[in-house]
């Protein structure tokens, strides 16, 4: 069986309202299967993440706000702003 027949015999069961049920289910089995490895991988690289501390922050906010202020500063890019804010 090729590709294209598969697909063509996918196709007409996916309409078939006979077998929506039996759709629904695999979806639901596919689903419910894949939730274990994802819980696993999202223990795993846990511990690489840490909750910022609201110093760290500030002053994440701090230098992304001078930075846009630099840029600002430029008359081409705050003319493309301008030109964007009107659109």
């Amino acid at each position: 069986m090729s590709l294209q027949e598969l697909d063509e015999i996918v196709s007409n069961l996916e309409n078939n309202p006979n077998f929506v049920p039996f759709i629904e289910e695999a979806r639901i089995k596919m689903a419910n299967s894949k939730l274990p490895f994802e819980e696993a991988l999202h223990k795993k690289i846990e511990a690489n993440f840490k909750t910022a501390s609201e110093a760290d922050f500030e002053q994440f906010l701090n230098e992304k706000s001078q930075s846009l202020k630099e840029k600002l500063s430029n008359p081409e890019i705050f003319a493309v702003f301008q030109r964007l804010k009107n659109c």
